[in-house]
């Protein structure tokens, strides 16, 4: 008798020894043409686990700018409290954005192209989620959010309405804000399918962003999001995943830009923007090439698709070999003791479940490339030939097999003169 405490271990031996092909095929071969179908589409697999973790994910966690928007701002409008004007406004936020890839700095840098006001910032510091400061003709500006721009002193009171859907970024210096501008995106075409199509995959949603809460607030709105964090720094991101994760969901992790990567590196899994810089497309276990979102829900769907399909070869491996019997051994496999000298009964048995075994894993895993009725064709032809080349009609009868077999009779025609 078996331990109890072994049986699985050896009855996971005994289906590798005697049927390794059909097993070592049932994962890779399904992996490798999902993998090769995603690719196709505009989705790049860049870590082996991402197709398997994708298909248990229960949440999906959106970046705002560059990922459900275009990451194209404009500016919009600048407020000025002070006595600083719109030219050297304008001139002193590009010179502390000039070596910025965030589409915020971009916006800022075009909106000042072609002026003749110019400066140049040295000793520039970037602090992530809140903004970037610098030395600017000896002295210090900040530029960013508005509570990282004030540093203490008072917030201008805006006018009304004042572009609530966009972004505000701030100007000040050591006496407080001298300028505020508003920043705006558009959303993503595609964005509102891909919405609707996560809601009916009964996926949640979540909007994490930088952005201040009258942009973030009307993106959700417009999006039917429920649930949205404003102002989150790159370490609130990180926390907030963690919860999720604690409380036994899985994360799935959207994003494109340099704030984003500490996060999709700590999510389940996670999919960096094509357009997105370049550590996050490091950081991220798959790439959306195209920036096409719609193709994320189908990614969603076709990893379900191949967890099932592996589960399925995987069953008939184990089915096939276990139900086999081998060459003077009517035992099913699991009852053949496991002792020195049964390896032969092992691979023989192995032998014979190898070719079934191997075919059914290969057309499941190709199913996922293939449509269904052109599987179907190849499979029937398949055995077709193999039948009528295998000598499976030589013993038939009826009228079909006589009109086959007269076909080969020799005619009267041609039959050869007698002399």
């Amino acid at each position: 008798m078996v331990a109890p405490d072994r049986a699985l271990w050896i009855t996971v031996a005994v289906l590798v020894i005697s049927c390794p092909c059909a097993l070592s095929l049932a994962t890779p071969a399904a992996l490798t043409a999902a993998s090769g179908h995603l690719a196709g589409l505009g989705v790049l697999t860049t870590r082996g686990h991402a197709l398997e973790t994708l298909a248990k994910v229960t949440d999906v966690v959106f970046d705002k700018t560059g990922t459900l928007t275009y990451g194209d701002m404009r500016l919009l409008d600048c407020h000025l409290p002070g006595d600083t004007g719109r030219d050297e406004a304008l001139a002193l936020a590009a010179a502390l954005e000039q070596s910025s890839e965030h589409p915020v700095a971009k916006a800022l840098r075009q909106a000042a192209e072609g002026q003749t006001t110019t400066r140049r910032a040295s000793d520039v510091n970037n602090l992530p989620g809140q903004g970037v400061e610098g030395t600017i003709d000896g002295r210090r500006w900040r530029l960013g959010t508005l509570e990282f721009a004030a540093q203490g002193h008072a917030v201008p009171s805006l006018p009304d309405n004042w572009h609530p859907e966009a972004t505000h970024v701030a100007l000040a210096n050591d006496t407080g804000i001298v300028a505020l501008f508003a920043v705006g995106d558009a959303i993503r075409r595609d964005a509102p399918a891909l919405m609707q199509a996560l809601g009916e995959q009964h996926i949640r949603v979540h909007l994490l962003s930088g952005d201040g809460d009258g942009a973030v607030t009307a993106l959700a709105g417009a999006l039917g999001i429920n649930h949205y964090t404003a102002r989150a720094t790159p370490e609130d991101k990180l926390r907030y995943v963690s919860a999720l994760q604690q409380a036994g969901h899985r994360v799935l992790m959207v994003g494109d830009g340099i704030n984003d990567a500490p996060v999709l590196a700590r999510a389940d899994v996670s999919l960096a923007m094509g357009s997105g810089t370049d550590v996050a497309r490091a950081s991220g276990d798959m790439i959306l090439i195209n920036d096409s979102l719609t193709l994320i829900s189908s990614a969603l769907r076709l990893s379900r698709k191949t967890l099932g399909v592996i589960r399925q070869n995987l069953w008939w491996a184990a089915k096939l070999q276990s139900g086999s019997p081998a060459a003077g051994d009517q035992r099913p496999c699991h009852s053949v003791d496991c002792q020195p000298g049964h390896g032969s009964q092992f691979l023989n048995r192995g032998q014979q479940c190898a070719a079934p075994s191997q075919t059914k894993a290969l057309m499941e895993s190709l199913y996922l490339l293939i449509p269904l009725s052109l599987v179907l064709v190849f499979v029937i032809g398949g055995i077709f030939w193999w039948a009528t080349h295998s000598g499976q009609f030589d013993d038939l009868e009826g009228p079909a097999h006589r009109i086959l077999m007269d076909d080969d009779r020799p005619h009267k025609d041609d039959t050869p003169a007698q002399n």
